[in-house]
């Protein structure tokens, strides 16, 4: 028998270590692409429920910003 999706997402979601990954533009922050993309802020309360969630699991964020700019709009150790 198959697991539904509810089921095997709970699966997945038990697993230890939990890795969890974000993509910042469009997800954790407002999708804007011209003029000044870098200057765009995180939604309310997105930053602490980032470092919440690192508290029970792996973050990895995606993005196509440099490195530097999405590691000091996430502010996430590691």
């Amino acid at each position: 028998m198959q697991n539904t999706p509810a089921e095997y997402l709970q699966t997945v979601l038990k697993q230890q270590p939990l890795g969890l990954a974000f993509d910042i533009d469009g997800t954790l922050s407002p999708f804007i692409s011209a003029p000044y993309p870098q200057k765009v802020p995180l939604y309310p309360g997105v930053e602490a429920l980032l470092q919440q969630l690192q508290k029970h699991a792996h973050i990895a964020i995606l993005t196509s910003r440099a490195v530097d700019n999405a590691a000091a709009m996430v502010n996430v150790d590691n």
